[in-house]
């Protein structure tokens, strides 16, 4: 008991300080026996198979590595001096089972992990995956620097959509293809069907006027025919209501929860959660139920409202 208490003499004395009698203080000795033997039960991974693969690739490449070698993450710097992290989680029985591989990729993507290369090869994979989407990460940062962009609030390398502000209440929401990112994306428009109806017929005939030897932004602001606003100063914030009117929020735990019915007066342009009118517009002795539409007012500005029941 002696030497298994080794180096835990403090936690030993703290605790009989506490107990009020040799009783309590046996239950805690017991209580102490049982962590430090839980402890040394646990499998612990030998960082020296590590060592020989670091040292083949070089201590360069690491950004991050855990105090108990789990974890390492190794980076590579392109061309435009992004940094891009590949993270994997080791087994204690590594090198025998491969570790846990990811990686904020815009495309699904998996290393082939051989045993003899390791870390050095799983490198290389990586980097000539980071080179093949330059392009794309280009475009994406652009919109970030020239755009006023609502979503994705928390940026990821993955990302293949932006939300961005065209102003009159209204948004819309491009995805853009990875491979070829120059190409025309998909548009969700949001907004008043005041604004957004001549925004999606401009849409749907410009196949002849998107080419792809221009910036992405300038071609949506030639075929939308509106110019998109640049990101905000933080004084410009509040001059726009993205948060849903009445649960005053913005993004609800739903995945695609975010307001996506605006009330259509140009002057009013409040936006909505459709769960959130669907549970306020009933309560409301003036609103009209036919089949699974509901008819009724704004909470705002008493403009006439119509949005699908979700119950």
């Amino acid at each position: 008991m002696r030497a298994m208490f080794r180096g835990f003499e403090e936690v030993l004395w703290d605790r009989l300080q506490k107990s009020k009698n040799i009783d309590a203080f046996c239950v805690e000795v017991k209580s102490v026996m049982e962590c430090i033997l839980h402890a040394q039960s646990k499998p612990v991974l030998s960082p020296s198979q590590l060592y020989t693969q670091i040292d083949e690739m070089g201590w360069e490449n690491i950004a991050y590595i855990s105090d108990d070698f789990s974890k390492l993450w190794l980076r590579v710097i392109d061309s435009a001096d992004r940094m891009h992290t590949l993270r994997l989680s080791f087994s204690p029985d590594f090198p025998l089972s491969q570790p846990s591989i990811t990686a904020d990729l815009p495309s699904s993507w998996s290393v082939e992990w051989t045993s003899r290369a390791g870390l050095r090869d799983a490198l290389s994979q990586f980097q000539l995956a980071v080179d093949s989407y330059q392009d794309f990460w280009n475009v994406m940062d652009d919109i970030v620097k020239r755009a006023w962009v609502h979503e994705p609030v928390q940026l990821s390398r993955a990302d293949i959509s932006r939300r961005i502000y065209l102003g009159g209440h209204c948004s819309v929401s491009i995805k853009i293809n990875p491979a070829t990112p120059r190409s025309l994306p998909e548009c969700t428009f949001f907004g008043p069907g005041t604004v957004v109806s001549p925004l999606r017929q401009r849409l749907i005939g410009s196949s002849m006027i998107w080419t792809e030897d221009k910036n992405l932004l300038d071609n949506l602001e030639t075929v939308l025919q509106v110019p998109i606003p640049p990101p905000p100063e933080t004084h410009q914030l509040g001059g726009l209501s993205t948060e849903c009117g009445i649960c005053y929020a913005y993004k609800l735990p739903d995945e695609d929860g975010i307001p996506d019915h605006v009330c259509n007066n140009p002057s009013c342009g409040q936006a909505f959660h459709t769960i959130c009118l669907a549970d306020w517009l009933p309560l409301l002795p003036t609103t009209i139920q036919s089949f699974n539409v509901l008819h009724g007012t704004c909470p705002y500005c008493s403009h006439t409202l119509a949005v699908n029941s979700v119950h």
